[in-house]
């Protein structure tokens, strides 16, 4: 974003999520096209020089698509693009003792298959999942986005596997959203919709903590989670199959027992409560972003 010459904005609503003010979209130099069915979305953003395009997303996509025939994209920016891709280091292999989510989405890498579909919940599951796992097809990863509905990863996968029974579905979800929805464990069982649960407890809210964390000096504030069931022995109750990880090198093996048991199959993976997800950028402009070991 800081380097566009023109942003086209589809359906944005510009909140903390989608940009900051250091964004160059603060920047008169740069170009804004912003199209909504929203008119209140337009402006938000107070960006001097921009166009707000009022109408249905599909319609004046395809009428910008007509205008812009027989026209090429910078083949400069391309080279540089797919040098980014090639020099990224996300796909990370740590074998330190707690866990890290990045292992985790490490080992799933290895069993995904161009049809698995993935499905997350809301949180650092959600932004560790978008962040590092290599689905290259469409409609292979279902997310919520920035509606933050925490719950959504497993009612989303046992959807996703009566649409798509012959593929495998895999929801990853954190202890917090997880809890809102475990029952639903039953439904892909009386429904016959197997699936996978990858649960990455780190004991928290771990988003919330997070901002406590880096933005409020650590005053940590009801984003612990002190009483937990036992997850194992409830996806048991429930007739699934539950699995409790606590070593690195027992992630992939569990990983595959789960996805070839023929039925609802949890993993329980205890990660690390400290391991944030970065690099991040905060809501206030006057702060700094946060950084992390995934960086160009």
């Amino acid at each position: 974003m800081n380097e566009a010459d023109l942003i086209i904005s589809i359906g944005s609503r510009f909140s903390d999520r989608t940009y900051s003010a250091k964004s160059r979209m603060q920047d008169p130099q740069g170009r804004v096209i912003h199209i909504d069915v929203d008119p209140t979305e337009f402006g938000k953003h107070r960006h001097p020089d921009r166009i707000d395009l009022l109408g249905d997303a599909g319609k004046v996509v395809n009428m910008l698509n007509a205008k812009l025939k027989g026209y090429s994209c910078d083949k400069g920016w391309t080279d540089k693009a797919k040098g980014y891709r090639e020099r990224c280091t996300c796909n990370i292999d740590i074998g330190s003792k707690p866990i890290v989510p990045q292992k985790v989405m490490f080992e799933i890498n290895k069993i995904l298959k161009k049809d698995t579909i993935v499905t997350t919940d809301v949180g650092q599951n959600q932004i560790w999942a978008m962040h590092h796992l290599q689905i290259e097809s469409p409609r292979r990863l279902l997310s919520s986005g920035t509606f933050g509905t925490m719950g959504f990863g497993l009612p989303a996968a046992i959807g996703a596997k009566a649409a798509r029974p012959e593929s495998d579905v895999i929801a990853i979800t954190g202890d917090g959203g997880f809890q809102m929805v475990m029952q639903e464990m039953s439904t892909s069982l009386a429904e016959d919709l197997p699936v996978t649960v990858v649960l990455l407890n780190n004991g928290t809210l771990g988003m919330v903590r997070q901002w406590q964390k880096l933005f409020w000096g650590q005053r940590y504030s009801n984003t612990t989670l002190y009483s937990e069931p036992d997850f194992v022995k409830l996806a048991e109750a429930f007739g699934a199959k539950g699995i409790r990880v606590d070593k690195p090198g027992e992630i992939g093996d569990a990983l595959k027992e789960a996805r070839d048991c023929g039925r609802t199959c949890l993993v329980e993976i205890a990660v690390d409560q400290d391991e944030d997800i970065l690099p991040m950028i905060p809501a206030d402009p006057k702060a700094d972003i946060v950084k992390g070991r995934c960086a160009f």
